[in-house]
């Protein structure tokens, strides 16, 4: 699962650079907000893979190392992550057309 996320993520960022670079995106996406429909879709998978990230590293660390390295307390940590018992919940259908962008 961290290995697709991280796939995903590197597709993402060539998209997303594509993006920058032609100044549009794809029809779907509204004209005067595709940046932030970009941006958002990027932070989304970038969160994702920090909890996967955290779902690997606590079972070897404690809360505070995890906290320290989140810029949380370890309070902080443990209330945000502690709960998590399996996988994120991660959406199949993707808002965006990734592959598609990029070409």
């Amino acid at each position: 699962m961290l290995a697709e996320c991280a796939n995903r993520l590197a597709v993402t960022a060539t998209a997303l650079s594509t993006f920058l670079e032609r100044g549009a995106g794809p029809p779907e996406w509204p004209a005067d907000v595709g940046l932030t429909t970009a941006v958002i879709g990027f932070r989304r998978l970038v969160n994702e893979l920090i909890t996967l990230a955290v779902l690997v590293d606590r079972d070897g660390g404690g809360w505070s190392e995890l906290g320290r390295a989140l810029g949380l307390t370890a309070q902080a940590a443990r209330t945000r992550y502690g709960g998590i018992r399996t996988e994120p919940a991660v959406p199949r259908r993707p808002d965006v057309s990734w592959e598609a962008v990029a070409r």
